[in-house]
Order: structure tokens, then C-alpha cells, then sequence
């Protein structure tokens, strides 16, 4: 152990394959982007970062259709969908999609692709309420 931050480890270990990174973020309210925004080669790493308060109004950032946007239907192919999108936009291999609270807020899905279209998901119980809520999602 070296001391490094969970953040510091995932962008060193990104730059380290000449990675280009998009992130979106719903419901997280941009606070991934400001926990990466102090650590050492994010510059070279972060191509954009989009936050919205809706995934309507995170549609329209990044120019999605809406006939497209129906057929992603389910909540996980929604926030993959939005991944995909911004790191087509911004020219990027990696991207990492944070969507909307669901289930009253207890729960939101995580996608994050890499340039050889290999997707990873996962549903994550938010802990807490309000701000803490919000809190819990970076380190």
C-alpha cells in the first residue's frame, strides 16, 4: 500500500493504456468529476465530463435522439447508451455513465465501457439520504 486514493489508482492505471476517458453523470450530480479533478494526470485523461440533473436533459447535452433513446428501454441499457454517446461525441475508448436515482433513491446504475466494447454494469445501493447519499458515491 502506497497510500494512493481509489481515485488515483483508477486514473493511473488508465493512463498507463494511453486511455482517453468520457464521463457522464445523472445521478451523482457532477460529484465523481470533482473528486477526480485534483488528482495527478487527470488533464491528460479526462476528455469531458457532463453532469445533468435528469437523463432527459443529459439526452439532450449530448444530442441523443429520442427514437434512439426508446430503444434502449431498461435503466442499465439507458445509462450504457448515455456512456456510449458521450465517448462516441468526444472521441474517447473509456467511458464511465453514472444514471438517475431509482427505487425512491436507494439504488443507480454504473456503466463503464472500454474501447473494445466491453461493458461492464452494476446496480448500486446508494447509503443514506440526501447529501450523504450523494457522498457515498466517491471516496
Amino acid at each position: 500500500d502506497d497510500g494512493s486514493t481509489l481515485e488515483e489508482v483508477v486514473v493511473k492505471r488508465l493512463l498507463d493504456r494511453g486511455a482517453t476517458l468520457a464521463l457522464v453523470e445523472v445521478g451523482s450530480r457532477g460529484r465523481l468529476a470533482a473528486s477526480l479533478a485534483g488528482v495527478k494526470g487527470m488533464e491528460r485523461l479526462l476528455v469531458t465530463a457532463q453532469s445533468a440533473p435528469t437523463e432527459d436533459r443529459m439526452l439532450t447535452a449530448l444530442g441523443v435522439p429520442a427514437a434512439t433513446w426508446s430503444e434502449w428501454g431498461i435503466p442499465s441499457e439507458r445509462v450504457k447508451g448515455l456512456a456510449s454517446a458521450a465517448a462516441t461525441r468526444a472521441g474517447c475508448g473509456w467511458s464511465l455513465a453514472i444514471g438517475e436515482l431509482l427505487q425512491g433513491g436507494s439504488v443507480v446504475w454504473l456503466a463503464f465501457g472500454s474501447p473494445d466494447d466491453h461493458w461492464e454494469m452494476q446496480l448500486v445501493p446508494m447509503r443514506g439520504t440526501g447529501e450523504t447519499a450523494y457522498a457515498g458515491l466517491t471516496t
